[in-house]
């Protein structure tokens, strides 16, 4: 991606260098902004080779001078910029969401992995779909995910958001191959307990899901 007006940027140098001179001003050792975000507000400057960027620190609390007429403010470089693919994606994601209906919210998935965890309907295997992935993960819950009223710090797929889910598949039963050397043994199946997670969850509320004699699929959006 271009660094155009309106793309979220992070400082990673400035003046070229991660390191402030030792003679530098207090007021414009702006090498504190090293690894702060911001988005360009103007890529037309008379420089072609800077742009304006409006930070998100304030200026004034880091004891620098604010030079230009819009507070909070810098001429910097391009190549002292890198993309800010975090907030490029919290950009795309809520862009999306505007576009679905939802079905989900925080309070509502912490109620849903909390009454599992309550209940130790725990699932080895399942399907989960990122609202703007085009891949779905491979997904388990056991006494040992870490969640908290906002999403997942770690799981087998990564950290995530729940407000990311589009939905989870958690299939009745699944198979474990075997093997004896050369010889290929009948395979284990395992049962997964969907119709007591099904009966767990209506008892928290409303939920959209559909489940079926393979599997339940809990929607986040739709």
């Amino acid at each position: 991606m271009r660094i155009q007006k309106n793309t979220p940027v992070k400082l990673k140098t400035f003046l070229g260098t991660v390191n402030a001179p030792n003679d530098v001003e207090i007021s414009e050792n702006y090498w504190k902004l090293i690894g702060q975000s911001g988005t360009v507000i103007d890529d037309q400057l008379l420089d072609k080779g800077k742009v304006l960027i409006l930070f998100k620190r304030n200026l004034d609390e880091l004891g620098l001078e604010n030079h230009n007429p819009i507070k909070n403010t810098l001429r910097i470089s391009k190549s002292d910029l890198e993309l800010d693919r975090l907030e490029i994606y919290n950009q795309k994601l809520n862009k999306e969401i505007s576009k679905r209906t939802s079905y989900m919210n925080n309070t509502k998935w912490y109620k849903v992995f909390s009454e599992l965890r309550n209940k130790n309907l725990f699932f080895n295997t399942a399907q989960i779909k990122l609202l703007i992935s085009d891949n779905t993960y491979k997904f388990s819950f056991d006494e040992s995910e870490n969640f908290n009223e906002k999403g997942f710090g770690d799981s087998g797929s990564g950290p995530f958001d729940f407000k990311e889910i589009e939905w989870i598949l958690i299939e009745r039963q699944y198979e474990i191959e075997r093997s004896n050397r050369t010889e290929k043994l009948q395979p284990i199946i395992i049962s997964q307990p969907i119709n007591e997670i099904e009966k767990a969850l209506n008892s928290i509320g409303q939920l959209e899901y559909e489940i079926d004699e393979d599997e339940y699929k809990l929607y986040g959006y739709k």
